[in-house]
């Protein structure tokens, strides 16, 4: 009998994409950080008096906006070390809420009775089928906007009592939104700083340590397997690959035929590395087509 509200798989595919994420970030941060790193090294015993042309190469367009000492050198490119920490961080907030924007989505066109307060009033598959570009994707938009206590309230209206990792990092979680609200409005600064026109004098940037950077590296990543494992337990279920088999069906005309098992397998292998036996996805095909 085809399970269809316990989920088959370790995680959604919105939660892979936002792993891919992750892991990108940590690559680029990691790769600026060597070269870095050994930057600081080189130039650690080198006469702070002496011009930075003096040690690095800078072509003639460029003389005129380095720094006149590398004492003045080396404060600089330790601000930009910590501007690279601020955009990364903004990074982190963008791709948890492509995330969270995907995941809430994907849960409330699973279960929409949750939005009357009725969970398993309706099978979600059945919406998906009468209806021409059904989506819920309007609903996420409390869940990529505002502080995240009330995007957590909103959280727990629609899918009950919201994952302890999420509730304990509400706090961190919303630190993040202020910082990331200062990279992207006012330059690495509060955005207070710039209430008014007559501000003539640059405010201090922001500062993130690399240890703060790293904790919400780990936060971030805790909280998406939080919420994914909550999501996909009590809302999603097999909707997922009842939706991708809906649209791979449309793709090929919407006429089930008998080869379609295998050829979904096929499908299913090459874009998403997963591999299901026969009889399940055939169970998941019969689910679809009696619902």
């Amino acid at each position: 009998m085809f399970a269809r509200w316990k989920s088959n798989s370790s995680s959604t595919f919105s939660y892979r994409l936002f792993k891919q994420h992750h892991s990108e970030i940590h690559r680029l941060y990691g790769a600026h950080t060597l070269v870095s790193r050994r930057t600081m090294n080189m130039v650690k015993k080198i006469d702070k008096q002496l011009r930075p042309t003096a040690v690095f190469n800078v072509s003639r367009r460029n003389i005129q906006t380095i720094a006149p000492t590398l004492a003045h050198w080396e404060k600089d490119y330790k601000h930009f070390n910590n501007w690279v920490r601020l955009s990364a961080a903004v990074a982190i907030n963008a791709y948890m809420e492509i995330y969270l924007r995907n995941v809430s989505t994907l849960a409330v066109e699973s279960n929409p009775g949750i939005i009357i307060g009725a969970p398993g009033a309706i099978d979600g598959v059945k919406l998906l089928k009468s209806r021409e570009k059904y989506s819920y994707s309007e609903v996420a938009v409390h869940f990529t906007k505002g502080d995240w206590n009330t995007r957590i309230t909103h959280y727990e209206r629609l899918f009950g009592p919201a994952p302890k990792t999420l509730k304990e990092y509400a706090k961190e979680l919303n630190e993040l939104r202020k910082m990331r609200n200062g990279v992207g409005h006012s330059f690495g600064r509060s955005v207070d700083e710039y209430d008014t026109g007559l501000t003539t004098e640059l405010k201090p940037m922001m500062r993130l340590s690399e240890e703060r950077f790293d904790h919400w590296l780990r936060m971030a990543d805790e909280v998406a397997a939080a919420i994914d494992r909550h999501l996909r337990e009590t809302h999603i279920g097999q909707y997922e690959m009842l939706l991708y088999y809906h649209t791979w069906l449309k793709k090929r005309g919407g006429a089930p035929t008998d080869d379609d098992p295998a050829l979904l397998q096929q499908s299913i292998s090459q874009e998403t590395g997963e591999t299901f036996d026969l009889p399940y996805l055939q169970s998941l095909i019969g689910y679809y087509h009696e619902s």
